[in-house]
């Protein structure tokens, strides 16, 4: 006899966290995968085919999922923190309603339950609607959990994004952290960053940021391949560059604010505009990242005797570059694609010199071939002289 299949419910299956979810679950063919979602934050170009949708409220659960189900996954929440204050009728519908329902359902069938919790609950429970409802939902389903004998697990997401994203009531990334902090941000405030890419920040942030608060971008130009809190050491920004990149008309006072700042961290600071940032940035540290990927990626491509020899035999230039492709992946994918006219513009200006370089090499054309070898020479150092010969971005 075939072999029963698992049923698996999602809540919120057609939204950012839950059709990845189902991406996942959907590879095995011992599950059966069923979403219910009512496509308020969810899309049906977000569903995933061999999957079953069905549209409703997660309060009337037992209307629309007849099955018997294994395992239910209950992501499909209002997740609106600054929205929320003006939507609390909407928030306790949707969750505390909503909740319910799936938690009665859970109870009836005595299967196990994965809910999906806030990280607010442990700083910022009395933040927003939408964050009393998280917390007080995580404590709903413990307690029933005690009550029924229910199995069950809550799972905390942090700053989650990716592909099928639809961030808050703003778009991209930034529209996400714009709305959990804009409700804390007091008139004379600064927001600042530390990202790669600086018109995107000045794009998609500078017109969320709330009345009196002061929006100065930063970039570090300093770091090594690892991420994270853990890379850091105390000597990262020492003779280091930080470039700032206000918009036009920023308060010149938050500015200074921000330089000092950095200047206290041991950075020399340069203020820029962000769309010549993004192009500077784009042929000083980008493409060369992205020039270190593909040399990479190269010779994984490459039939397993020869690459073992390649790496076995690799000189310090193959080092230098499986060094900056060990970056983190996320993160570049995401510098390429918010800087992209100007990765492309620099690309394009590579492919042509790279091109030329090929013909002067196959035409024995020694002479090009010197005259450039010397010229970056001596572009080598000038990065010497101006210190940063150990900086990595």
């Amino acid at each position: 006899m075939p072999k029963k299949k698992k049923i698996i419910v999602v809540t919120g299956g057609a939204g950012f966290i839950g059709s990845n979810l189902i991406a996942r679950l959907v590879k095995s063919k011992n599950n059966k995968i069923i979403s219910l979602d009512n496509y308020f934050s969810g899309s049906k170009k977000n569903h995933i085919p061999g999957v079953t949708y069905r549209r409703g409220h997660s309060k009337n659960i037992a209307k629309f999922i007849k099955e018997k189900p294994d395992i239910i996954y209950h992501l499909g929440e209002y997740s609106r923190v600054a929205a929320s204050l003006d939507e609390a009728a909407l928030v306790w519908d949707l969750n505390m309603a909503g909740t319910f329902g799936v938690l009665e359902f859970w109870k009836k069938h005595k299967c196990k339950l994965v809910y999906a919790g806030s990280s607010t609950k442990f700083n910022g429970r009395d933040l927003a609607p939408y964050t009393w409802s998280k917390a007080v939902n995580t404590e709903l389903i413990k307690n029933y959990s005690k009550w029924y004998g229910l199995k069950y697990a809550t799972v905390y997401f942090y700053n989650v994004y990716g592909p099928r994203e639809r961030a808050g009531q703003f778009d991209g990334a930034y529209g996400t952290i714009i709305e959990a902090i804009a409700p804390g941000l007091k008139p004379g405030a600064i927001v600042s960053d530390v990202g790669s890419v600086k018109q995107a920040v000045v794009r998609d942030l500078g017109p969320h940021i709330p009345e009196g608060v002061h929006l100065v971008p930063a970039h570090p130009v300093a770091g090594t391949e690892h991420s994270g809190p853990e890379a850091g050491f105390p000597e990262l920004f020492e003779d280091r560059w930080c470039i700032l990149t206000p918009p036009p008309g920023t308060d010149q006072k938050s500015v200074e604010a921000v330089k000092s700042f950095w200047q206290a961290a041991g950075s020399d600071v340069e203020i820029m505009d962000p769309n010549h940032h993004d192009l500077v940035m784009a042929m000083t540290s980008h493409l060369p990242h992205l020039i270190a990927y593909t040399i990479v990626g190269t010779a994984t491509d490459l039939e397993k005797t020869l690459r073992n020899e390649v790496i076995k035999f690799s000189a310090g230039g193959f080092r230098d570059f499986t060094r900056i492709a060990a970056s983190d992946p996320t993160m570049w994918r995401d510098v390429f694609l918010n800087n992209r006219d100007a990765v492309l513009e620099m690309l394009q200006r590579f492919s042509e010199d790279i091109t030329a370089l090929q013909r002067a090499i196959r035409w024995g054309e020694g002479d090009t071939l010197y005259e450039l070898f010397s010229r970056t020479r001596e572009v080598r150092r000038g990065v010497i002289e101006a210190k940063q010969e150990k900086m990595y971005d």
